[in-house]
């Protein structure tokens, strides 16, 4: 199995350097999972993400398999699993 990723892209957000989410690939699993633009990236996996490098990090990793991404919406913390595919560049 070959490499993947989540079809996401990553911004800083606010003053304070947060990871988030600028835009979700339409149609991917990422979209399914109900990722959007504007949230921002706590955990990947169990691990906290501080950097888009960090993030990128823990987001690439064998196709198929899925990771866990903790997330702030709002005032909302929540969780969600998103499987890795096949991302064009």
């Amino acid at each position: 199995r070959g490499a993947g990723g989540v079809a996401i892209t990553l911004g800083e957000m606010s003053a304070a350097r947060e990871v988030g989410i600028a835009s979700v690939v339409e149609g991917s699993a990422a979209e399914r999972a109900g990722l959007e633009p504007g949230d921002i990236l706590l955990e990947v996996s169990g691990v906290e993400v501080h950097t888009i490098a960090e993030a990128r990090a823990r987001l690439t990793g064998p196709l198929g398999d899925d990771v866990v991404i903790k997330l702030r919406r709002g005032n909302r913390v929540e969780s969600r699993r998103v499987g890795r595919e096949e991302v064009r560049k």
